[in-house]
């Protein structure tokens, strides 16, 4: 919630926060990010006593100095005062950058005030469309092409963000990744887990990641019921705000969409949940998949995590920086593969990765996470390149070499 500076909630950036974002089941960290982003805007206006609800439901629009402004106070990166009163501690509170602390770095990344711009300038056009509603109807097209006029210069302040990656793809170890399978797998002599629970559940973490591509919040946030055995298939449902987790404001979230996916680990997973889960009190209480060993807890994401630090050092011949994130990565890589020697059109196989990891057909991430693939792809063909050159190269010099021996 957006706090003013006398500790009362502000109405339209909640009411925009709720109904543009909060229905769409964005993450708890993202609106949390976005509340932030709005209380710069508000703290500005306060600064320069300019009461930015009332100029846009009255359809008087900022002017080009007031956009200058703005995108200037937007770049800067500040850290928020701490205030004694505790709704003033809280994120979403204008107060905390009315008088902030102008920190070491004081420009952000041209990304990150590129990203603050596109938020302020959807609000802007959210607030600007009400009060041209408000308009009388002879006029208020005249009010919307001026609402349109200033959000496209308030567009144009926006900083050049320039996506040239000058380091190469990570290189996808797939020699560590089966060494990572190998060494999960209950009473294996590297297993660095001594509990026969721990391994069980460790070893159906890191199959389920690395099979299925999850993140770690959507493995988190699996429930039992999400799991049909009979019909083979498994759920990933977006549940924001979901009453049945007990882990509260540290709760997994979802950032990718809803699916369903075909299913082979059933028998590895029967096994875990009757011989692992359930015989934990706790674990009756709620529908988690996944439980902490001291008590049946929903596993934290701190815990998932713990478990990658855990193998990272105290097993040797993993991927360098080995997270639950990696798997992600191999997923993509092997799914590469498995369409390449399937002879999957290259336009249907990305599609499919993208109904499968949960993006939109307009997404373009399957790009990054492809690029490991196409560049070992395109190193191979480089060289292939380079060996038929050279070898152009050297029977035009044997050529020549023999030209000049007949001359001779």
């Amino acid at each position: 919630m957006i706090v003013g500076s006398d500790g009362l909630p502000l109405w339209w950036p909640n009411l925009y926060l709720l109904t543009a974002h909060r229905n769409r089941g964005v993450a708890f960290g993202t609106l949390a990010a976005y509340g932030n982003t709005l209380c710069r805007l508000y703290a500005w206006a306060e600064k320069r006593e300019l009461p930015i609800d009332r100029r846009f439901l009255d359809r008087t629009w900022l002017l080009d100095w007031e956009l200058n402004s703005l995108a200037d106070e937007l770049s800067v990166q500040v850290r928020g005062v701490s205030q004694p009163r505790p709704w003033r501690s809280r994120p979403g509170n204008v107060e905390q950058f009315l008088a902030p602390k102008v920190s070491k770095a004081p420009l952000v990344a041209n990304r990150t005030s590129a990203v603050r711009l596109n938020l302020i300038t959807d609000y802007l056009s959210w607030l600007g469309t009400e009060g041209v509603n408000r308009a009388p109807f002879l006029i208020k097209r005249i009010h919307e092409n001026e609402l349109q006029k200033m959000i496209l210069r308030l567009l144009k302040k926006r900083p050049i963000c320039h996506d040239h990656n000058t380091e190469a793809p990570r290189k996808y170890d797939r020699d560590g990744v089966l060494r990572l399978l190998e060494v999960t797998l209950p009473d294996h002599p590297d297993n660095p887990w001594m509990s026969k629970a721990v391994q069980a559940r460790n070893h159906l973490l890191v199959h389920m990641l690395f099979t299925f591509g999850f993140r770690i919040g959507e493995l988190a946030a699996l429930k039992v019921k999400d799991i049909d055995f009979r019909a083979q298939v498994l759920a990933v449902a977006r549940r924001p705000d979901d009453h049945e987790d007990p882990r509260g404001r540290y709760a997994p979230h979802q950032k990718t969409r809803a699916r369903v996916m075909a299913l082979e680990l059933v028998s590895l997973l029967k096994a875990y949940v009757n011989k692992v889960r359930n015989r934990h009190d706790q674990a009756l209480n709620h529908p988690y998949l996944l439980v902490s060993e001291q008590g049946g807890r929903p596993i934290s994401m701190s815990a998932l995590e713990k478990v990658f630090r855990e193998l990272r050092e105290n097993v040797t011949g993993l991927p360098v920086k080995l997270t639950p994130h990696y798997l992600r990565h191999a997923w993509n890589y092997e799914w590469s593969l498995v369409c390449k020697d399937k002879g999957i059109p290259q336009d249907l196989a990305e599609q499919m990765r993208k109904t499968l990891m949960g993006w939109k057909m307009s997404s373009a991430m399957n790009e990054r996470y492809n690029e490991p693939y196409i560049q070992e792809r395109a190193d191979e063909c480089s060289l292939e390149v380079q060996r038929r050159m050279w070898s152009v190269a050297k029977e035009a010099q044997g050529a020549m070499d023999r030209m000049k021996n007949l001359a001779h």
